[in-house]
Parts: structure tokens; sequence; C-alpha cells
């Protein structure tokens, strides 16, 4: 069996009930976690780590919107 190396993050598959809008604020999300992995500086870390959970907050609050409204759309 032949194995294949993989770097990066992997890759997820969009579901139905998410618009353009917040899959694309899931994908930013992985920049500042990226520059957080890769810096040395604490300072740096510190940063990119507060930038990364203010993209995790912001795009599980689109993500819970967007599935409120797509279960309300199918219930009417």
């Amino acid at each position: 069996m032949e194995q294949i190396a993989c770097l990066g993050f992997q890759q997820r598959k969009r579901k139905e009930s998410m618009t353009p809008d917040s899959w694309s604020a899931v994908e930013a999300r992985h920049d500042p976690k990226k520059k957080m992995m890769d810096s040395k500086s604490p300072r740096l870390k510190a940063r990119y780590w507060y930038r990364h959970g203010k993209a995790q907050r912001e795009a599980k609050r689109r993500v819970r919107a967007d599935k409120r409204a797509y279960v309300n759309n199918l219930a009417t």
C-alpha cells in the first residue's frame, strides 16, 4: 500500500446549509492559526491566538445563523 504525505489542513466539504459568506469565514480562520503555529515569538503567538479566537467566534456565529435559517426554511 502506497502512503502519500500531505501537509496542511484537512479539506472539508461545504454543507448545503452554509452560505458562501460563512464558508469564507470558516476558511479565513485558518490563516491566523497557521501564523500562530509558525511564529516563535511569544508576543506574536499571543496576537495570532487572539485573532484566531475572534475569527473562530465569527465563523461559528455565521454558521449557526445559516443553519437556523436553513432549518426554518425547510419547516415552512
